[in-house]
């Protein structure tokens, strides 16, 4: 639809614009591959990046929560692992499919989490003194605290 413009005697000229229809831009965007919004996204329509997180969002879902075996945790990993394919979508060099691509980013971002998790879970607390400001000062071992790599030697 063009513009209109309606001219009404002792008034000022108003131009009507018909809305955008937002639904059908989404509904249209939506049918695109994943090339083609990749395409889109590098140049600069980010926006389009959404549609992309909402195609594969229950299978990426899946693959970092068999790996994590936490809500919240999962949830994390997913939203750190969207910045960051979001960020480095222009190294997609499209040898595999998008959803491969992100796959992997999604992979690695919760092994990062179960690695952090770990190292936070090895550590055995020894003893715990209350301070007089109410800190409490923890004494605390780490079972790997030696370099296992020197004992073979």
């Amino acid at each position: 639809m063009s513009a209109m413009q309606t001219n009404v005697p002792g008034s000022i000229a108003v131009e009507y614009r018909p809305m955008r229809n937002e639904f059908s831009d989404l509904a249209a965007t939506a049918k695109l591959s994943d090339e083609e919004l990749v395409a889109r996204v590098r140049v600069g329509d980010r926006a389009l990046y959404e549609i992309l997180m909402h195609r594969y969002h229950r299978r990426l879902y899946g693959i970092v929560h068999r790996i994590l075996r936490n809500d919240a945790e999962t949830e994390e990993a997913m939203q750190e692992g969207h910045m960051h394919a979001l960020e480095n979508i222009g190294k997609f060099a499209g040898r595999s499919s998008f959803l491969t691509w992100l796959a992997r980013i999604m992979t690695n971002e919760a092994l990062s989490h179960l690695r952090q998790r770990r190292r936070f879970s090895e550590f055995k607390v020894l003893s715990a003194t209350d301070c007089s400001d109410g800190l409490v000062f923890l004494t605390a071992r780490c079972p790997y605290s030696h370099d296992r790599r020197r004992q073979k030697s």
